[in-house]
């Protein structure tokens, strides 16, 4: 897990970015839809939505730097690829706690995060995740405050084996509890929702 809090993030009014991998509409729609049943069960701060989407998340920073210079940084990269998920676990995130879909850390994948690393070097940037051999791929479902228990969830059958997922290379604003809120650039959402 990070070795930061809250309090380490930058000044409280700029903005946090996420380059991220979005899944296909089908994957993205029953992510939601597992979400807001978890959420109906057990109320909680980070729902997907209308200003959250489902996604794994490479790299999440914060820059005073100009959002498309770091797009067109990145734009080059591999834009889409099939990535496995399957399973669900509890994981700890600052003060939340959160319901994760497990993503297999792929050797693509791994890659992908260290060419995004190199081609934003020249930005200096403090990377908010795990990078490296700390990254650890994961769809967040729903998370809570650390506060509360973690709650029994419902299981869905669908996200307990292995399954694979096309997604596309995408650069976002991140809401106040980390959460994809929009997408800047990459997959319009009218193809991701």
């Amino acid at each position: 897990m990070p070795n930061f809090s809250r309090g380490d993030i930058g000044e409280l009014n700029m903005d946090i970015y996420n380059i991220a991998l979005l899944p296909e509409k089908k994957w993205s729609d029953l992510i939601s839809e597992y979400s807001r049943t978890v959420h109906s069960k057990h109320p909680a701060i980070y729902v997907h939505g209308e200003s959250s989407l489902p996604h794994i998340t490479l790299l999440q920073f914060q820059t005073t730097e100009p959002i498309n210079a770091i797009w067109e940084s990145i734009e080059s990269l591999k834009r889409a690829l099939e990535v496995r998920l399957g399973g669900l676990s509890f994981s700890r995130f600052l003060d939340l706690d959160c319901l994760w879909l497990k993503v297999h850390k792929s050797k693509n994948l791994g890659e992908l995060q260290n060419q995004a690393i190199a081609c934003l070097r020249k930005f200096q940037l403090k990377f908010i995740n795990q990078v490296g051999d700390d990254f650890e791929p994961h769809c967040t479902i729903a998370a809570w405050n650390r506060r509360h228990y973690s709650p029994e969830v419902p299981l869905q059958d669908q996200f307990m084996s292995p399954f694979y997922v096309n997604c596309t290379l995408s650069l976002g604003l991140s809401g106040a509890n980390f959460q994809y809120a929009k997408s800047l650039f990459g997959p319009s959402p009218a193809k991701i929702l």
